[in-house]
């Protein structure tokens, strides 16, 4: 299956430029976009949809989604250029959600955050631009077990 982006000013422009040329035909039109644009889906043996995301000149582009094979949605974040840019989130097989975190152009930025099953927190981190700069960690029963300080990614201080 092929992904088509008609909103695309590069498909367009190519489009064209092949469209200009005498010998060109629709068949070698779509190759042209296929290689351009993609879509990407894997499956279990039980049929189910396993992952989906779109590629732009081989590179992952767009949203990509993985589901666990009992159709519960596993892991959901968008790509730019081959990078992850936005949200990323993750669940478990019954649906709790397990991690949060945030990219900026392939980096991680921000609070990041990790629960045990049945929505207990479980981590907080904080990066800015895939250097981490603390750490939280919290036992099942809610008490605080690690807090940790970073200085240019190196650990600075262990509070517990």
């Amino acid at each position: 299956m092929k992904f088509v982006d008609y909103n695309s000013f590069e498909k367009e422009i190519l489009l064209d430029f092949f469209k200009n040329i005498p010998m060109m035909d629709n068949w070698v039109a779509c190759i042209v976009e296929s290689y351009i644009y993609d879509l990407v889906e894997e499956y279990y043996r039980n049929s189910s949809l396993k992952r989906r995301y779109r590629t732009k000149y081989g590179e992952r582009d767009g949203e990509y989604k993985e589901w666990w094979d009992n159709g519960q949605l596993k892991s959901h974040v968008i790509y730019k250029n081959g990078k992850k840019d936005g949200d990323y989130k993750s669940w478990y097989i019954n649906g709790d959600l397990a991690a949060h975190s945030i990219y900026v152009n392939g980096k991680i930025n921000g609070n990041n955050y990790t629960w045990y099953p049945r929505n207990i927190l479980w981590s907080e981190s904080v990066y800015v631009d895939d250097v981490i700069k603390s750490y939280k960690s919290w036992k099942e029963n809610g008490r605080l077990d690690c807090s940790i300080l970073y200085k240019d990614g190196k650990e600075l201080q262990r509070l517990i």
